[in-house]
């Protein structure tokens, strides 16, 4: 997402700041819309596959629906390992077998501790991670403003409103009609993310039910996770703004944007500070910000995949029990784990492969859509035909390869 906003700055000005501004605008409506409709089912630990396997009366589609979850995730964490492995290449330059090893070694160190430790581990990393990538933000903030002040000193003020004139307008909106459009399609394209994503399942899921076994209350249990959710998205709307100030502010200086310019800003903003530990320290930060986005994100998505597989697909996990395999035999113990570290070893090999990335997050990022309308349903509790499922996800994974086979569709 860093990477991606940064790049949006560039060819969409001031409106970039609509992406993240719609992601809020969809947690704000998923707080106050879907959460109480959803509480009984967390209540179960009741995951969507289960749910959409329920509501069509197919334990087919539950272990389709399941397959989707898990492509999906597999998919999210390849382009965080890559995009983060791009950037390294960019930064290291001379060193390029440091931007290989550097994410290796974080793939086997989450095999290794997501393997033993499970879920409980994961969830027990969040405050720290948290903490370091508010620190980041702050520190690539402080980064940006010294570099502007640099950039910008001694120039007329009428030079520097043409500059920031030019540098805020949009280059890939080429008029009013593809403005309103690209404003619209952010706001309607992020109104039901919140409900796709399996991870915001599988935490709230193992919050309630936890929480429901010490005997707190539906109403205590919605007004916490709903307050929760609407302020963190006034704090994930600011640390999401962050890239997008970035990039304006090396557009508005005439840069290009590419990863190049990227790693160069971090390479280089900082070598004129007169303190001569803030500089560095700032940089450290900022790459702290980086590996503890994608690793918080990374290790769920892993532990996402190996529930799904154990509970969906192969029934293994007693989804009642307190916290999913500790409470299973030795053997699906075992099980959990060995299938946890090999789904991590799996991204290994797939580091050494660079991606379209255009090509890749547009597939990313649409691929799951067609799960939209069967999940809207089934939470509303509305049954769906297998047949109707089908279609929608075969259309979901379908639609968006469509430009990348057929260029002139596109």
């Amino acid at each position: 997402s860093f990477i991606t906003l940064f790049l949006f700055s560039f060819a969409y000005g001031l409106y970039a700041f609509v992406i993240p501004l719609s992601f809020c605008i969809g947690i704000i409506f998923y707080a106050l819309y879907f959460l109480p409709k959803q509480l009984s089912l967390f209540r179960n630990n009741e995951r969507y596959p289960e749910l959409l396997g329920l509501s069509s009366n197919s334990l087919a589609i539950r272990k389709l629906v399941s397959l989707a979850v898990c492509f999906s995730l597999f998919v999210f964490t390849f382009a965080e390992l890559q995009g983060f492995q791009l950037f390294l290449v960019k930064l290291l330059g001379n060193e390029p077998l440091g931007a290989v090893l550097i994410p290796l070694g974080l793939v086997f160190l989450i095999a290794i501790y997501t393997s033993q430790c499970g879920y409980r581990a994961v969830i027990s990393n969040d405050r720290i991670q948290l903490n370091l990538i508010r620190l980041g933000s702050v520190a690539i903030l402080g980064l940006v403003v010294y570099a502007m002040v640099q950039a910008l000193d001694g120039r007329p003020l009428n030079e520097l409103l043409e500059v920031f004139q030019i540098s805020f307008s949009p280059i890939a909106l080429s008029s009013a009609s593809t403005i309103i459009l690209f404003i619209v399609e952010s706001l309607i394209g992020f109104l039901f993310s919140q409900l796709l994503y399996y991870d915001n399942w599988q935490r709230l899921s193992f919050f309630v039910s936890e929480q429901s076994k010490n005997g707190i209350s539906s109403s205590v249990l919605l007004a916490n996770i709903r307050s929760n959710y609407l302020k963190g998205s006034g704090e994930l709307f600011l640390i999401y703004t962050v890239p997008i100030v970035l990039g304006l502010s090396l557009r508005s200086v005439g840069k290009q944007g590419s990863i190049d310019t990227l790693a160069d800003f971090f390479v280089h903003s900082w070598s004129n500070i007169p303190i001569p530990v803030v500089g560095p320290i700032a940089v450290i930060l900022a790459l702290l910000f980086m590996v503890n986005a994608l690793v918080s994100t990374a290790e769920v998505y892993i532990i996402g995949i190996v529930n799904s597989v154990m509970e969906d697909i192969f029934g293994l996990i007693d989804k009642n029990s307190s916290d999913g395999t500790q409470e299973a035999d030795k053997r699906e113990l075992y099980g959990a784990r060995i299938l946890t570290f090999l789904v991590c070893m799996a991204f290994l090999p797939l580091v050494l492969i660079q991606p379209n990335f255009e090509q890749l997050f547009n597939y990313m990022f649409y691929s799951a859509n067609g799960l939209v309308g069967p999940l809207t349903m089934a939470v509303l509790g509305k049954a769906k035909s297998p047949r109707v499922i089908l279609a929608c996800i075969g259309f979901g994974l379908i639609y968006p390869a469509v430009p990348s086979l057929w260029p002139a569709l596109g």
